[in-house]
């Protein structure tokens, strides 16, 4: 089943070429995102810039970054986005992280060159729906013979609901030791454990400030297990790029242009 390691599909069309800038944040999901006739310039490792270009198409991996993401949109814009699982990349592709990301040719790299024609009929189409069925029957039809260590998709299951999950009580649950499901981690994921409960602590605090269901932001810091405000407000402002008070005002304030990503 797609469900198995898609979460959804994300279609984006700018015919007018509106200028427009916005921002992400670390996630617990990865975005294979494929773009046509615009090339991303990585202006920084926080900054992006998507232009108009003569290429035909151009697709990077993205999700695994430590900070706010800065995307500078210009020109023309028709993507789609196929946002995965965090172990979902592994059921396409036994290639190791660090040749995928910064890869600009990374759906080729994965699917091969005649994945340029499956492009070709994706842009073609202009009703989303049809092309969401499309591109689901090709992944579908694509799957890698290797599948994610079970530890591991066990593991990330665990994490979601518990990102104060203590490792290596983990490692011991599933008789496997702390060194090796590190290394497997790490491996499958891109990211250490702690990473990526880091960021899944994040994403609590974010989504409950953007929610407002909360009577204060200290309720917030300890309802997520941070040790006193100050660790709250270190450990949000390095993924968020600014405090929470700031994130929480800025929100209210620029609701309509202020992505703040799934």
């Amino acid at each position: 089943m797609i469900a198995d390691f898609v979460e959804y599909f994300l279609f984006f069309k700018n015919d007018k070429g509106i200028a427009n800038t916005y921002y992400t944040y670390p996630n617990t999901n990865l975005c294979l995102a494929v773009f046509r006739q615009s090339k991303i310039f990585f202006n920084t490792p926080t900054e992006h810039i998507i232009h108009t270009t003569a290429h035909q198409y151009k697709s990077i991996l993205t999700g695994l970054y430590d900070g706010r993401l800065t995307v500078h949109s210009s020109g023309v814009l028709d993507e789609f986005c196929i946002i995965l699982k965090m172990d979902g990349i592994r059921r396409l592709t036994a290639m190791p992280f660090n040749e995928l990301l910064g890869n600009e040719d990374v759906f080729q790299a994965i699917f091969g060159s005649d994945s340029r024609f499956m492009c070709e009929q994706l842009f073609d189409e202009p009703d989303f729906d049809k092309r969401g069925a499309m591109l689901e029957n090709y992944l579908l039809g694509s799957l890698a013979p290797n599948v994610p260590a079970q530890q591991i998709s066990y593991l990330l299951r665990e994490m979601a609901g518990n990102s104060n999950l203590r490792l290596a009580h983990f490692a011991q649950s599933v008789n496997i030791s702390r060194n090796k499901l590190f290394r497997d981690f790490t491996s499958n994921i891109g990211q250490s454990p702690k990473e990526y409960l880091n960021t899944i602590r994040f994403r609590k605090a974010m989504n409950l400030i953007i929610s407002k269901k909360y009577i204060s932001l200290t309720d917030v810091a300890y309802a997520l297990g941070y040790f006193d405000q100050a660790h709250f407000i270190h450990g949000f402002s390095k993924y968020g790029g600014v405090s929470p008070s700031m994130f929480a005002r800025r929100i209210s304030v620029v609701d309509d242009v202020f992505v703040v990503g799934s």
